[in-house]
Protein backbone atom coordinates (compact mmCIF):
# COMPACT_ATOMS: atom_id res chain seq x y z
CA UNK A 1 0.00 0.00 0.00
CA UNK A 2 2.61 2.68 0.89
CA UNK A 3 4.70 1.70 -2.77
CA UNK A 4 0.83 2.77 -4.56
CA UNK A 5 0.77 5.72 -2.37
CA UNK A 6 4.30 6.53 -3.36
CA UNK A 7 3.54 6.29 -7.00
CA UNK A 8 0.50 8.03 -7.27
CA UNK A 9 -1.65 5.22 -7.22
CA UNK A 10 -4.58 5.39 -4.49
CA UNK A 11 -5.57 2.14 -2.47
CA UNK A 12 -8.08 0.15 -3.86
CA UNK A 13 -11.62 0.57 -1.96
CA UNK A 14 -13.51 -2.42 -0.85
CA UNK A 15 -16.42 -2.30 -2.86
CA UNK A 16 -20.18 -3.07 -1.30
CA UNK A 17 -23.42 -3.37 -2.53
CA UNK A 18 -26.51 -1.67 -0.32
CA UNK A 19 -29.53 -1.14 -0.70
CA UNK A 20 -30.66 2.83 -1.04
CA UNK A 21 -33.18 2.06 2.37
CA UNK A 22 -30.19 1.89 3.89
CA UNK A 23 -27.96 5.08 2.92
CA UNK A 24 -31.15 7.69 1.62
CA UNK A 25 -32.08 9.34 4.70
CA UNK A 26 -32.46 12.81 6.04
CA UNK A 27 -29.69 13.37 7.04
CA UNK A 28 -27.76 11.53 4.58
CA UNK A 29 -25.02 9.11 6.22
CA UNK A 30 -22.48 6.76 5.55
CA UNK A 31 -23.87 3.08 5.66
CA UNK A 32 -20.89 1.51 7.51
CA UNK A 33 -20.23 3.70 10.09
CA UNK A 34 -23.33 6.42 10.00
CA UNK A 35 -20.56 9.42 9.32
CA UNK A 36 -21.14 12.47 7.15
CA UNK A 37 -17.86 13.10 5.43
CA UNK A 38 -18.20 11.16 1.71
CA UNK A 39 -18.01 11.68 -1.54
CA UNK A 40 -20.87 10.77 -3.54
CA UNK A 41 -20.92 10.20 -7.27
CA UNK A 42 -24.45 10.26 -9.57
CA UNK A 43 -26.68 12.57 -11.60
CA UNK A 44 -29.62 15.07 -11.11
CA UNK A 45 -32.75 14.56 -13.39
CA UNK A 46 -35.47 17.16 -14.07
CA UNK A 47 -38.96 15.70 -14.79
CA UNK A 48 -40.65 16.72 -18.28
CA UNK A 49 -43.52 16.19 -20.54
CA UNK A 50 -43.66 16.84 -24.73
CA UNK A 51 -46.02 16.01 -26.79
CA UNK A 52 -45.50 14.62 -30.00
CA UNK A 53 -48.32 14.54 -33.00
CA UNK A 54 -47.32 12.76 -36.29
CA UNK A 55 -43.71 12.71 -35.14
CA UNK A 56 -43.47 16.72 -35.03
CA UNK A 57 -43.10 18.04 -31.09
CA UNK A 58 -45.82 20.31 -30.44
CA UNK A 59 -45.44 20.83 -26.66
CA UNK A 60 -42.32 21.11 -24.39
CA UNK A 61 -42.49 21.32 -20.69
CA UNK A 62 -39.78 20.91 -17.81
CA UNK A 63 -41.15 20.29 -14.79
CA UNK A 64 -39.66 22.35 -11.53
CA UNK A 65 -38.89 19.61 -9.36
CA UNK A 66 -35.16 17.96 -9.28
CA UNK A 67 -33.78 14.26 -8.22
CA UNK A 68 -30.83 13.48 -6.90
CA UNK A 69 -29.77 10.13 -8.06
CA UNK A 70 -26.96 8.82 -6.21
CA UNK A 71 -24.77 5.92 -7.40
CA UNK A 72 -22.24 5.95 -5.32
CA UNK A 73 -20.80 6.85 -1.74
CA UNK A 74 -17.37 6.89 -1.32
CA UNK A 75 -16.35 7.17 3.02
CA UNK A 76 -12.86 7.65 3.49
CA UNK A 77 -13.15 6.99 6.96
CA UNK A 78 -14.61 3.00 5.70
CA UNK A 79 -12.11 2.83 2.71
CA UNK A 80 -15.57 1.73 1.35
CA UNK A 81 -17.29 2.09 -1.76
CA UNK A 82 -20.52 1.79 -1.41
CA UNK A 83 -22.74 0.92 -5.08
CA UNK A 84 -26.39 2.13 -3.87
CA UNK A 85 -28.69 -0.40 -5.72
CA UNK A 86 -32.57 -0.15 -5.69
CA UNK A 87 -33.91 -2.60 -3.05
CA UNK A 88 -35.56 -4.58 -5.62
CA UNK A 89 -32.45 -4.96 -7.23
CA UNK A 90 -30.40 -5.87 -4.00
CA UNK A 91 -32.46 -8.53 -2.95
CA UNK A 92 -32.54 -10.31 -6.43
CA UNK A 93 -28.84 -9.78 -6.13
CA UNK A 94 -28.68 -11.65 -3.20
CA UNK A 95 -31.45 -14.17 -4.01
CA UNK A 96 -29.11 -15.18 -7.52
CA UNK A 97 -26.60 -15.22 -5.13
CA UNK A 98 -27.28 -17.32 -2.67
CA UNK A 99 -28.77 -19.86 -5.66
CA UNK A 100 -25.72 -19.78 -7.65
CA UNK A 101 -23.96 -20.83 -3.68
CA UNK A 102 -26.53 -23.98 -3.60
CA UNK A 103 -26.25 -25.17 -7.03
CA UNK A 104 -22.28 -25.45 -6.29
CA UNK A 105 -22.81 -26.98 -3.08
CA UNK A 106 -25.27 -29.46 -4.72
CA UNK A 107 -23.10 -30.36 -8.05
CA UNK A 108 -19.72 -29.91 -5.98
CA UNK A 109 -18.88 -27.47 -8.80
CA UNK A 110 -16.79 -24.45 -6.55
CA UNK A 111 -16.00 -21.68 -8.60
CA UNK A 112 -17.71 -22.70 -11.98
CA UNK A 113 -20.79 -20.65 -11.45
CA UNK A 114 -19.74 -16.77 -12.23
CA UNK A 115 -20.86 -14.21 -9.03
CA UNK A 116 -20.58 -11.88 -10.89
CA UNK A 117 -23.84 -9.72 -11.54
CA UNK A 118 -24.34 -9.07 -15.15
CA UNK A 119 -23.19 -5.53 -16.50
Amino acid sequence: MAADILCGKAPALQEVIVPASQVLSDPLRCPGCKGQTFTINGFYRRSFRQVVKDGAKELEELGEDTFLDIEVLICPKCQVKYLISDDMTYRLYHENHNLRAEVEALTGMCGSLSTKPPN
